[in-house]
């Protein structure tokens, strides 16, 4: 009887380890290379200028330098910290860049009235993709200096780092709005907190 197996990796860092010549005769691989900086710029870009269409200008006008301080956190954070056997969590892709742009698409013109406020967004999205997976307290410090690096460099910011450390949630309240079924809708607004204690 004949068969076929179809496997799929994706990007493991640091691994030497090959498929056997033996095997690769009866295999196909296709290969795809990593994003660029300006390829990864330019998504992350054409989403969130459409977004953030409907915002306060000063929001607008901000929305490139945060595409830009994406983009560098993430090639920050993959030549610093590399993928080992006992570090496995140190495992990044472009997915973590979806996973900020996604927080960011949650907010409103409400909820995010300034540019200040919507770099103190990006420090908290980005801080939630990646900073749980930093175990060691000298990682955390790294990380935190690519952060405050980014803060000065690339979004030219006003403000102290320490106003970075705030929190942004998303609540959800009834409003008296139906649906077309007559169902109740729920108003969900992703506010900033200063603290979560």
């Amino acid at each position: 009887k004949k068969f076929s197996i179809l496997g799929i990796s994706g990007q493991i860092q640091n691994e030497t380890r090959e498929l056997p010549p033996r095997l690769l005769r009866h295999v196909m691989m296709l290969e795809m290379a990593p994003f660029d900086s300006s390829s990864s710029y330019q998504v992350v870009h054409s989403i969130l200028q459409l977004f953030f269409m409907r915002f306060d200008e000063t929001v607008k006008s901000a929305e490139p330098r945060i595409s830009n301080a994406i983009i560098s956190v993430y090639e920050s954070v993959t030549t610093t910290f590399q993928q080992s056997i006992d570090r496995n969590q140190l495992n990044f892709s472009f997915r973590d860049i979806i996973r900020i742009v996604q927080g960011l698409l949650l907010s409103s013109p409400e909820t995010v009235s300034d540019s200040k406020q919507f770099e103190r967004l990006w420090a908290h999205e980005v801080n939630r993709v990646f900073s749980d997976r930093f175990t060691e307290d000298e990682d955390q410090k790294h990380f935190e200096e690519i952060i405050s690096n980014c803060i000065k460099k690339k979004l030219n910011s006003e403000q102290p780092v320490t106003a970075f450390n705030t929190y942004f949630g998303e609540i959800t309240s009834p409003t008296t709005e139906k649906t077309d079924d007559g169902s109740a809708t729920t108003d969900h607004k992703y506010i900033e907190f200063e603290s979560i204690n």
